[in-house]
């Protein structure tokens, strides 16, 4: 995986640049449809998770019983993420980033629309998650486009997800803007911590294409926006029912 400049510029996004392949992708909205729109919107969720850690500052924590009856400190965290489709089983999984995991934390239970999650696959390192819903989210579509294959500037990009409790889904949209020194492209858009671990799009005529997920960790005051690139969700996702499905 190539390096990563971080950056906290406010509104900023840092999009991975993939080897180019003499692809070239939407530079405005001229091709999109509400139906392709749609897409992305339905197939992004919400995540919530809850663990217990070590007590830190009562501003972040809330207070629980646990079965043997002793008061532990537990912590939430909202995150985003996006449905996929195993074609073969038949089944459902949601892509999302590892650090939506309350940090330090043990016992964590996940749920995304009321449903519990198991954890299928995880990579720290790469801030990759997929998880395995214990029964079928109803109220969400899968994403049924593709991975994109290159990325360059002036590409039309769409991010989803959920900022935070009751604020329903959201989008931001911008451009890939400027290329830094270490192979990443800048694109504008604004993004909260609670979209992190949601589908980020380029268009290929209109036709949805996942170029990323939002990553926006919490470094003491700052907020620093990142994105997980698709050549490295790819590579997560070798020896995974999904292996195959998105290419």
């Amino acid at each position: 995986m190539r390096s990563k400049k971080i950056t906290n510029l406010a509104g900023s996004v840092l999009i991975g640049l993939l080897p180019s392949m003499g692809l070239t992708y939407d530079k405005n909205d001229n091709w999109l449809v509400k139906e392709n729109l749609e897409r992305i919107i339905d197939s992004s969720v919400q995540i919530q998770t809850y663990g217990t850690v070590e007590k830190q500052d009562e501003m972040d924590f809330y207070f629980f019983k646990v079965p043997n009856g002793k008061s532990k400190i537990g912590m939430r965290t909202l995150g985003s993420g996006t449905v996929l489709f195993d074609k073969e089983a038949k089944n459902q999984y949601v892509l999302t980033c590892a650090h939506i995991l309350p940090e330090n934390s043990k016992d964590n239970s996940i749920y995304v629309n009321g449903i519990e999650m198991y954890v299928a696959k995880i990579d720290v390192d790469n801030d990759l998650m997929l998880l395995f819903p214990q029964q079928h989210i109803n109220d969400a579509k899968p994403f049924s486009g593709s991975f994109a294959e290159d990325s360059e500037i002036g590409d039309y990009v769409i991010g989803v997800g959920y900022p935070g409790v009751g604020l329903g889904k959201k989008i931001w949209y911008g451009h890939i803007t400027n290329p830094d020194l270490q192979g990443s492209l800048l694109a504008e858009g604004m993004m909260y911590p609670g979209q992190s671990g949601g589908g980020v799009y380029t268009f290929d005529m209109g036709e949805p294409k996942l170029v990323g997920l939002n990553e926006f960790k919490v470094i003491g005051k700052d907020g620093i926006n990142g994105l997980v690139s698709p050549k490295t969700i790819k590579r997560f996702l070798i020896n995974t029912p999904l292996a195959n499905d998105y290419y």
